[in-house]
């Protein structure tokens, strides 16, 4: 039996737009200043980004722009960028700390993520150019996670996009994601139950730093239930492997509905109709953000977690070839101009 799918809800990369529609006219594209730059984050890590200024006076209201989980690297969103640089809001976007241009290690943690992105709005608010007090922040996947606890620690940005990112407290939001892989994958209740509730003892064991031998105990069990549930022995060590780094502790701790309860900026949360558990995810959102008037939950019907068109009948975490391109950009590009951008701005 082969490995199971555990890492997809948070793995999965934004790719950029490339239709027609998303076209912008040639004088929109060319009436922009772009700059490289470098933004000092964590000792050691120094990233690599492209600022892209809008031809006329600021300071600029700026949009941070960021996509998950991976090797990612500038030019996810160069269209969506050209709308909001037309409108007179400037960008940002930058190689992941250890890819690109970027300095530092890549192990791709939330605390990682959060700290760049910290990093990159003091940065932001040092510049002359730019209006410290309008800047929203954007994120997919594992950015849309990251986006929520950054804004709540820093109190002070405009709005946030909360793209396709899984919603829950710490800990079981991640059990639900695997709970449904495994399910889907054809695993019976029981044994599903089984190995997610030894993913959580050995989680919690690293989680609090517990004794060497606890940590390596709850290591063995987590791979006995993997037997249990069908897995050969070699399938069953491949399957903890892959949940034994950095990254993936740090994606069990993640918590961003708490934090999106507590935000009362603009929140906009666009979800994949296809994604895993999408009716329980679309609900989640209200209800976090039930008290923020200032909130607008949008669910894209078919759209798998890429923003690509996913038939019901696919297997669960494949990507058809070929799918329509279903990512809102216009909804996102006119919702973040009405709230940042200077009147009489192009919509």
């Amino acid at each position: 039996m082969a490995t199971p799918m555990v890492l997809t809800a948070f793995a999965a990369l934004l790719l950029a737009p490339g239709t027609a529609s998303h076209a912008i006219p040639k004088a929109a594209r060319t009436s922009v200043t772009s700059t490289e730059v470098r933004i000092p984050s964590e000792p050691g890590v120094t990233l690599a980004g492209t600022l892209r200024l809008p031809a006329r006076r600021g300071p600029f209201p700026v949009v941070i722009l960021r996509s998950g989980s991976g090797v990612q690297k500038r030019g996810a969103y160069l269209s969506l960028q050209q709308r909001l640089n037309a409108a007179g809001i400037a960008t940002i976007d930058f190689d992941k700390r250890g890819t690109g241009q970027s300095t530092g290690t890549f192990t791709d943690t939330m605390q990682e993520m959060e700290a760049d992105l910290a990093a990159t709005i003091k940065w932001l608010r040092l510049r002359g150019d730019i209006d410290g007090k309008r800047i929203a922040l954007l994120g997919h996947s594992l950015a849309a996670v990251a986006a929520p606890i950054v804004a709540d620690r820093d109190g002070g940005l405009a709005a946030i996009v909360f793209l396709a990112g899984p919603i829950g407290e710490s800990g079981s939001m991640f059990l639900n994601s695997m709970r449904d892989q495994l399910v889907e994958s054809g695993h019976s209740i029981d044994a599903t139950n089984r190995v997610t509730g030894a993913t959580r003892a050995w989680m919690e064991a690293r989680r609090r730093a517990a004794p060497s031998d606890a940590v390596a105990q709850g290591r063995r069990d987590l791979v006995a239930a993997f037997v249990q549930a069908g897995f050969t022995p070699n399938a069953a060590e491949g399957a903890t492997r892959t949940l034994d780094t950095a990254q993936i502790l740090s994606m069990y701790e993640a918590a961003p509905g708490p934090a999106l309860a507590r935000l009362r900026i603009p929140v906009l949360a666009v979800l994949a109709g296809r994604d895993q558990s999408p009716d329980a995810n679309a609900a989640a959102a209200m209800a976090v953000l039930a008290e923020n008037p200032e909130a607008l939950v949008v669910q894209v019907p078919g759209a798998g977690h890429l923003f690509i068109y996913r038939p019901a009948d696919t297997p669960p975490n494949i990507t058809p070839p070929g799918g329509r391109w279903l990512f809102p950009e216009t909804l996102i590009a006119h919702w973040l101009i009405d709230r940042l951008a200077p009147e009489g701005a192009t919509r």
